[in-house]
């Protein structure tokens, strides 16, 4: 099971942030998520929230007025060298400032061309039009659905299928032996993201289950449990 981590337990550990790169590269794990968001200038930043601390919205305000501590996605790539970083593109059409014209995915590809594809980057986004996008840009990028629901298995896994993507990345919770099941059978990969409230049992579990990787806040736990079960 691959390790990625988002964030880190430490009370002062600013998720997206230089010092949070930092610990994480120096954990021994096998890669980073992040979040990134377009600038009204096109640039990309990294950054969860669609406004700043002090309520400017990100996409409209220019790269060069953002906070001091918010990184450009590729100083952060730099900071993350030699670990899998699984970007999140936060574009979704429930979210304010939405941009149908996925405009955010052509800026990673660009991105990704001008430092000559030497990342190991995995992009997945809530937003299907966004990956979509990024897929017929730049079709040797993996991709990965993000998913939050309740509905069955299938009718989840499926539309990823259909559109190209191999790769899933469902909320812990939606993760059983038959989402699992129905993965398998597409020839899917299963990347499991978890909240603050997660357990060294729910990890074991996982495990269990098989899933391809966890992208956790505690990835010093999780590599502590994937190592005892080793």
């Amino acid at each position: 099971m691959r390790i990625y981590g988002h964030g880190t337990l430490e009370r002062d550990n600013v998720i997206n942030s230089r010092a949070s790169f930092l610990r994480l590269a120096g954990l021994g794990i096998d890669g980073v998520e992040l979040d990134v968001r377009r600038t009204r200038d096109s640039a990309l930043v990294v950054i969860h929230d669609a406004h700043y601390l002090d309520g400017r919205a990100v996409d409209e305000t220019a790269v060069d007025d953002r906070p001091a501590p918010i990184l450009l996605l590729g100083d952060a790539l730099d900071l993350c060298e030699g670990l899998e970083v699984n970007v999140e593109l936060k574009n979704h059409p429930e979210e304010e400032g939405f941009d149908p014209d996925e405009r955010v995915a052509d800026l990673l590809v660009e991105l990704l061309d001008r430092r000559e594809r030497r990342d190991r980057v995995l992009a997945s986004s809530f937003g299907p039009g966004c990956i979509d996008r990024l897929r017929a840009l730049s079709p040797e990028t993996p991709t990965a659905h993000l998913g939050l629901s309740r509905r069955p298995a299938v009718e989840v896994v499926q539309p990823t299928v259909d559109h190209g993507h191999g790769i899933v990345h469902p909320y812990v919770s939606m993760v059983d032996a038959a989402f699992m099941a129905a993965c398998r059978e597409r020839r899917l990969g299963v990347n499991v993201w978890t909240g603050f409230d997660e357990t060294k049992e729910m990890i074991e579990s996982l495990i269990e289950f098989g899933v391809d990787g966890v992208i956790t806040a505690d990835p010093q736990r999780a590599r502590r449990v994937r190592d005892d079960a080793a």
